[in-house]
């Protein structure tokens, strides 16, 4: 789709223009109209393209832009980039042409940028709202860096499980509540109750492997029943001075007050 660039009929009459030779005038226009202006007004473009465009032999040309840059309105960097100073003023800013803007200025390169916002800054120096007005559009800060994405927890394997060289006991009784196997869930229980920590994984499975059977024994029991049992166990212990374990719960189920 062709690009449609407007230029103001007061083009001619500006005070800057009037005062150009005709031929910088054809080339001010030619910078201004082209096929590779971009919303931002800053744009790669040869040499050669130049050339041929207008007509206008590579040393004068070289010699013109001299003049624009001396004259602080159009910038020729490396002889690659264009800068149009003043382009901004003239662009209807909107939500769309911001964006637009904001994704050109992405692809254009470091030290360009370092350029432009150095020519900038000196604008503002002369009391020049040109910077403020870059600022104010967020069309010079740097392009965020990506967040770096949370690492994700290590899935826990329940026992039976793989050995891993961290071991991380609220894991591990997490597993062990969420256990579909409920005689192993009934081992968390009572892990939660008693808070126990053990050092290591191979710890942690060898409680599991000792309370299999009382808590096969009590895996017909609610949560609420079997917490009652701890409570009441927990009691009993107390007043007669001894500890208790799953399997003494597992022995006594049938005492208990539920």
């Amino acid at each position: 789709m062709a690009k449609q660039r407007y230029i103001d009929t007061k083009f001619w009459d500006d005070s800057y223009v009037s005062k150009l030779d005709p031929i910088e005038k054809l080339l001010f226009a030619y910078c201004l109209t082209n096929q590779l202006v971009s919303l931002c007004g800053i744009y790669e473009i040869s040499p050669r393209r130049i050339s041929l465009d207008t007509g206008i032999d590579d040393e004068m040309h070289i010699k013109i832009f001299e003049r624009f840059e001396h004259d602080d309105k159009i910038f020729y960097f490396d002889r690659s980039w264009m800068f149009l100073k003043n382009h901004l003023k003239y662009q209807i800013m909107n939500p769309s042409i911001v964006e637009g803007i904001q994704r050109e200025i992405e692809t254009i390169p470091a030290s360009i940028l370092a350029k432009i916002k150095d020519i900038l800054t000196r604008c503002t120096q002369s009391g020049d709202t040109l910077y403020t007005r870059w600022v104010q559009e967020g069309l010079l800060k740097p392009k965020p860096k990506p967040k770096p994405k949370p690492k994700p927890k290590p899935n826990f394997t329940p026992p039976p499980g793989v050995v891993t060289e961290i071991f991380d006991t609220g894991l591990y009784l997490a597993s062990l509540l969420a256990n579909s196997q409920r005689h192993v869930h009934v081992i968390g229980l009572f892990a939660d109750y008693k808070q126990f920590q053990w050092p290591d994984l191979k710890a942690a499975r060898l409680f599991v492997k000792r309370n299999n059977g009382p808590a096969s024994e009590l895996s017909g029991y609610s949560d609420e029943q079997i917490i009652a049992m701890f409570n009441e166990e927990q009691a009993r212990a107390k007043r007669k001075n001894y500890e208790w374990k799953l399997e003494t719960v597992a022995k006594n189920k049938e005492t208990y007050s539920l």
